[in-house]
């Protein structure tokens, strides 16, 4: 057997208080500006003038031509002259009961063997 439900208290509700119709606040009418002086004309601005295009004045005929001058020849550095100094070779030290080698003769290209 099910038990009866009980009906949900009603919890009153604050009344709203009305709010009260916002009255326009009325602007006032600016009074119109009495026009004492006529509106002025607005004067037109001039046309600029054209620039004349300056000629240029061809030179008299007796003014002699700059001649320019010329730029100073850069000097020839002197290239070395290639001597073959011979490299000398790293004499073998003799190291104790080993025969030392000769240093390979440095073959200084002469005139052809005559034949």
């Amino acid at each position: 057997t099910s038990a009866p439900a009980t009906p949900l208290p009603v919890i009153p509700q604050p009344s709203l208080t009305p709010t009260p119709p916002v009255t326009p606040t009325r602007t006032p009418t600016s009074t119109p500006t009495p026009t004492d002086s006529p509106t002025a004309t607005s004067t037109p601005t001039p046309t600029a003038t054209p620039t004349p295009t300056v000629t240029p004045r061809p030179l008299p005929p007796s003014a002699p031509t700059a001649t320019p001058i010329p730029a100073h020849p850069p000097t020839p550095t002197p290239r070395p002259t290639a001597t073959s100094t011979p490299t000398p070779e790293p004499t073998a030290t003799p190291t104790p009961g080993v025969t030392p080698v000769p240093p390979t003769p440095t073959r200084t290209p002469g005139p052809p063997p005559e034949r």
